[in-house]
């Protein structure tokens, strides 16, 4: 994955050294003022033919910045007479470039992200200023579509150092924030300008600390680098910058800290105390905080009470309790992050919500599938609601990737819904295909009389494999799809399947798997995040929920910025976080791989 980064801004770098700049627009990227003029491609292709090779792979790229879904497949013929010829270096970069404009116009975004890696491989060339911003606008919008989010910014940086717009900078800090904060660590370049830009993104990125010491090191580093911007200070520094400037909320925490759930209700705890400590670490001015036991007998006179006496509320966390709260005619001024979903319609919009619902997971799982270029996944998931919610959100997710390519692809997903109890071993047989091969060689030996040798064979339309349900049917899952000749597949699973367990010896059946998870729990060089990690004596829902505390106060203290500037990702310690339209907290996960029976950070396990 880190490898991928380097490469695309290797030639990024280069394309922006090469080129001048000139105008085109996209509605991805940030535009630029001019259009450029409209091309018939049809007629101009016609004068291809009288061409050499070369001169014609030249006039093709100029013609790329023209190239849209209708017009591209004008250039079928061409690209079979070009694969199929010798090409010198300059006429393969050529062709690369080509093919990837092509790809992007036919919103095949990751065949395309794939080529403008591929030109990264490739000897630099000379290019116009129209073509170089075309690429830059393509590729941004093609990396951004699969994932590749730091490969995207820098394409925005270079476009917008060519051409320059209003949405440049706030575009390039979003991009970068979508990011894996390891990623951005490890990506300084050769370029003091883009460097800057890396550091600038670190200090935003650093929401673990007061939001005092964050704004005066924001400001700080604006003054030193006063020419770092296109155009004037994005909205999304100036809000946190005018927010650090605020005293800090007077915090008032409601949860479960007596009863059969005050297990619950202390790991949230611990985790709130665990961001007031990093956070006055530093030395900056942190919020008063106060905890109240939600489990009150008139928890409602309570929770009015603290909100006439508070700056902002986090909690309480048991659903009804939510629910109390969210269907009070009574609207309270105070901001109040409830730690669980409600399913009223609330005109309160000082009520937010943050949960650890893993329906989320299964858009995250889609997102990771798409965005390695796997297009006909199987879906294997065990009966159960949780599953039904995960299903559902990966479903939903799945089409609307899709629906962003004008290439035809399969619609109607694979799915086979295991039974909850059993081994697995004739379900997933049969999801595979397997059992039909076996039926067929069966019905031959019966038709000749005789026994026949044959080799069991798996369907051949899927080229992907997602997974949920709980560890333990996870650890029978997969054996059984190395077994039914699926091993030559990638798996991927939601972050159910991850127990929290740091037993190599019980999960060695689960290498190879793909799994969605919060950073916590694979990112360990951190020490809050060992901490977390090492805490409740391995019980991963304690674990879990104390990160759930951690990150409530890194939200809450940040709760109007995140709901004023939308698009806006921090980085926690359950994900990278952000509000809604819905005033809804979402959560983007990491991703770790099982190697020898340990989950490890992606990246680490792709070195």
């Amino acid at each position: 994955m880190y490898s991928s980064v380097i490469r695309s801004t290797a030639i990024l770098l280069l394309i922006g050294i090469i080129v001048g700049c000139a105008p085109t627009s996209n509605p991805v990227v940030p535009s630029v003022a001019e259009e450029l003029v409209e091309l018939d491609i049809t007629n101009e292709l016609n004068e291809l033919p009288d061409l050499s090779i070369s001169e014609q792979l030249e006039s093709a790229l100029a013609l790329t910045p023209h190239l849209n879904a209708a017009n591209s497949q004008s250039f079928d013929t061409f690209l079979i007479e070009w694969q199929s010829t010798f090409l010198n270096n300059t006429d393969q970069s050529r062709l690369v470039f080509i093919q990837a404009a092509i790809a992007n116009a036919q919103g095949r975004h990751a065949d395309s992200a794939a080529f403008y890696n591929t030109a990264a491989l490739r000897p630099a060339i000379q290019l116009t200023n129209a073509v170089a911003i075309d690429i830059n606008q393509r590729s941004a919008i093609s990396f951004e579509l699969v994932g590749q989010y730091y490969n995207a910014a820098y394409a925005v940086f270079v476009q917008c150092s060519l051409s320059p717009s209003n949405e440049c900078d706030q575009r390039i800090i979003q991009l970068l924030l979508e990011e894996e904060v390891q990623v951005i660590e490890e990506s300084k370049t050769e370029s003091t300008s883009w460097n800057k830009w890396i550091t600038l993104t670190l200090l935003l990125a650093d929401s673990r600390t007061s939001l005092d010491k964050q704004g005066e090191a924001l400001t700080s580093f604006i003054e030193v680098n006063p020419d770092l911007f296109f155009n004037d200070t994005p909205e999304l520094i100036s809000q946190l910058i005018e927010l650090s400037m605020l005293p800090p909320p007077r915090t008032a925490v409601l949860l479960p800290l007596s009863g059969p759930l005050s297990a619950f209700g202390s790991a949230i705890q611990d985790g709130i105390i665990l961001s007031h400590y990093n956070m006055s670490a530093a030395g900056g001015r942190v919020s008063s905080i106060d905890f109240y036991d939600s489990n009150n007998d008139d928890f409602i006179a309570l929770y009015l009470d603290v909100a006439d006496r508070y700056d902002l509320i986090i909690g309480p966390l048991l659903k009804d309790r939510v629910a109390q709260i969210a269907a009070l005619e009574q609207v309270t001024t105070t901001p109040t992050l409830l730690l669980n979903s409600y399913d009223l319609v609330s005109d309160n919009e000082q009520l937010f919500s943050f949960s650890l619902n893993s329906s989320e997971d299964g858009a995250e799982v889609a997102r990771m599938i798409y965005n390695r270029g796997y297009r006909q996944p199987l879906v294997l998931l065990p009966a159960g609601k949780n599953n039904d919610e995960i299903k559902h959100s990966f479903e939903s997710a799945w089409l609307d990737q899709l629906s962003d390519e004008s290439s035809p692809h399969t619609v109607e997903l694979a799915l086979a819904r295991l039974t909850v109890g059993s081994q697995f071993a004739t379900e997933i047989a049969s999801a595979l295909h397997v059992d039909k091969s076996r039926a067929r060689a069966r019905a031959i030996s019966r038709a000749l009389q005789l026994p026949v040798e044959s080799e069991d064979r798996r369907r051949q339309d899927i080229d992907s494999i997602f997974i949920s349900g709980t560890p333990i049917e996870a650890r029978q899952i997969k054996p059984q799809i190395d077994f039914n000749h699926g091993n030559d597949l990638d798996v991927f699973a939601s972050s159910r399947v991850y127990s929290g367990e740091a037993n190599q010896t019980r999960n060695q059946d689960l290498n190879g798997v793909f799994v969605s998870v919060a950073p916590w729990s694979v990112f360990h060089e951190d020490g809050s995040n060992a901490l977390i990690f090492s805490s409740a004596e391995g019980q991963p829902a304690l674990q879990a929920l104390m990160a759930l505390g951690a990150d409530s106060m890194i939200v809450g203290t940040r709760l109007n910025y995140l709901h004023l500037v939308p698009g806006t990702r921090l980085p926690g310690y359950t994900g990278k976080l952000s509000v809604s339209e819905d005033r809804s907290v979402s959560r983007r996960l990491s991703w770790g791989v099982y190697q020898n029976g340990a989950l490890i950070p992606l990246a680490d396990g792709e070195k």
